[in-house]
């Protein structure tokens, strides 16, 4: 365990890379794929939290909570903490203890893939209102089973051009590509979490092959199915993909501070 506490752990995700706390706040750009992992202590608490939720968008935290002499110590510190730093995972004391268990847990499906989505766009300033947070959410969880914006915008009880207005009246990405996102996003824990082939999971997730499906994931995030696969973890998608509308002007409501931040070239792969 590094001595500062803090670790940055890159692809291909065979160390750790320790991280002084004045070095957080200067951070704004990390490789793609790459994961925080903060082993808590009760004399250090909300100093290092209020860094790392500081930290540039696509690099998920994976927190480790102190043992039950400090936590007990920390009872009302603790809990601000871990609200403040919003983590990736919350694991017991002594449970993380080599690159490979990090990478594990990049590579597990969330549990509530939509939810997770949701907290994340909200703590990267994007600005929603309760009935577009609905059909975010509606896109994310029928992702999986619907291709096509008719059947988005029928399962939310609005017509295409409602849906369309509701979008632009608050500067955010046309519907299609929430819906795409949304797809491509399922399409990245999968790969990931299966290791399947791409040509079994394209049309699992309704494009015709795995042709189509690459081409509509580099044209909306300019990432390949090739490196969705290698870089763990889908928060880093989903910011390239803001990335991506932000330059060509289709998201224009990010609250400035956690405006995109270009990331370090990729990681060569493993």
């Amino acid at each position: 365990m590094p001595p500062e506490h803090v670790a940055l752990v890159p692809p291909p995700y065979e160390e750790f890379r320790g991280i002084e706390k004045t070095s957080l706040y200067r951070t704004k750009r990390q490789p793609r794929g790459a994961a925080l992992v903060w082993w808590m202590r009760s004399s250090s608490l909300m100093s290092y939290a209020k860094a790392i939720a500081d930290r540039p968008g696509g690099l998920p935290v994976i927190l480790v909570l102190p043992n039950a002499l400090e936590l007990k110590l920390s009872r009302t510190a603790a809990p601000a903490a871990v609200e403040i730093v919003r983590p990736h995972s919350v694991l017991p004391f002594g449970s993380v203890s080599s690159p490979a268990q990090v990478a594990s847990l990049l590579r597990r499906e969330p549990n509530r893939v939509a939810d997770e989505v949701l907290d994340y766009l909200i703590w990267r300033g994007v600005q929603l209102d309760l009935e577009t947070r609905r059909i975010v959410k509606r896109a994310v969880e029928l992702a999986p089973k619907i291709s096509t914006l008719d059947a988005l915008a029928r399962s939310v009880y609005l017509s295409r051009r409602a849906l369309g207005r509701r979008f632009q009246r608050q500067q955010l990405p046309v519907p299609s590509h929430w819906l795409q996102v949304a797809r491509l996003l399922r399409v990245t824990i999968a790969l990931q979490a299966s290791g399947a082939p791409l040509s079994s999971l394209a049309p699992r997730f309704g494009y015709p092959d795995s042709f189509t499906l690459s081409n509509q994931m580099h044209r909306l995030t300019g990432v390949r199915p090739s490196m969705a696969r290698q870089l763990l973890g889908w928060e880093w998608i989903l910011e390239a993909w803001l990335e991506s509308e932000w330059r060509r002007e289709g998201l224009k409501q990010l609250a400035p501070r956690l405006r995109p931040e270009p990331f370090l070239p990729d990681s060569p792969s493993p």
